[in-house]
């Protein structure tokens, strides 16, 4: 099955505050094969950037590309998407990490 996946606005809250970053920040359509795991990949991927220092809109576009390429593969740990992966998967759709 084939879902388009698109995040048009996402809400956060911590310390220093809440907002909404709003617009289109990632736009995809993926095979779904299985999404067991896909909340969980999403939160570590957004944790990996801000411990990147990456924007909030950058860690929420690479934490919601972890999670799509995850839920193209089986599994709740075998799907888990390598680094590569998802660098490669973004800058396919214009977004460079690197």
């Amino acid at each position: 099955m084939t879902t388009g996946l698109r995040t048009r606005a996402a809400r956060y809250e911590g310390v220093e505050g809440r907002g909404v970053i709003d617009g289109d920040i990632l736009t995809v359509d993926i095979a779904r094969t299985d999404a067991t795991g896909a909340g969980d990949v999403f939160h570590g991927g957004f944790i990996y950037g801000l411990l990147k220092k990456w924007s909030l809109r950058e860690s929420v576009i690479f934490a919601a590309a972890v999670a799509a390429l995850k839920c193209t593969r089986i599994g709740g740990r075998a799907g888990i998407p390598e680094l590569a992966e998802v660098l490669a998967f973004l800058k396919q759709r214009g977004y460079d990490f690197s």
